[in-house]
């Protein structure tokens, strides 16, 4: 990314750990939706609109309160976040690097929020647009869990990752070692 904060840059390929081991894809009766905002937990929205979605399965790793809709579930993390995406149809996430790296690696696609105050977001949210099965998804309509048009243009988004290049942390750890020699 062409971070100009960072003067001393150096590019590698995409870090993802390309050698585990992941379950096969399997095929969902119900489209399944992985909710996934990483270590900053769920951002507030309308838990109980989603139940207005009876044709999709919501995942979260938050708790839920009791009263939360029949097909929005709590889920825990098994092994890998990989393994856990690939189980699912669509991720609906913050643009980071790691679920990034996560979908790429299991092709999924992924509906995702603005960050407006987040420094990589600019060039996150053009490589979205320009190579990944994915749509934005508007701030006013996550928090009112309108979420079924954004999610339904991800998932038939013409667009596809592309082939993982080189291992990107093989790079940087070669570069590390080159440094610190």
């Amino acid at each position: 990314m062409p971070m100009q904060s960072f003067a001393n840059r150096i590019q590698v390929e995409l870090i993802v750990d390309d050698r585990q081991i992941l379950p096969p894809k399997k095929k969902n009766t119900t489209p399944t939706a992985l909710i996934m905002f990483g270590g900053a937990g769920d951002p507030p929205f309308d838990l109980q609109a989603l139940g207005n979605m009876p044709d999709w399965q919501f995942l979260t790793l938050s708790p839920l309160p009791a009263s939360a809709p029949a097909n929005v579930q709590q889920t825990k993390l098994n092994g890998s976040t990989a393994a856990l995406i690939n189980q699912c149809d669509l991720v609906v996430t913050k643009p980071g690097y790691g679920t990034l790296a996560e979908c790429w690696l299991t092709g999924t696609p992924l509906t995702y929020l603005p960050r407006k105050t987040f420094a990589e977001y600019p060039y996150l949210d053009a490589w979205l647009q320009a190579h990944a099965p994915s749509a934005r998804m508007s701030i006013e309509d996550f928090i009112s869990g309108n979420w079924l048009s954004a999610m339904q243009q991800a998932i038939n988004c013409p667009r596809t990752y592309p082939q993982i290049p080189a291992c990107g942390a093989l790079q940087a750890a070669e570069l590390i070692t080159h440094l610190i020699s």
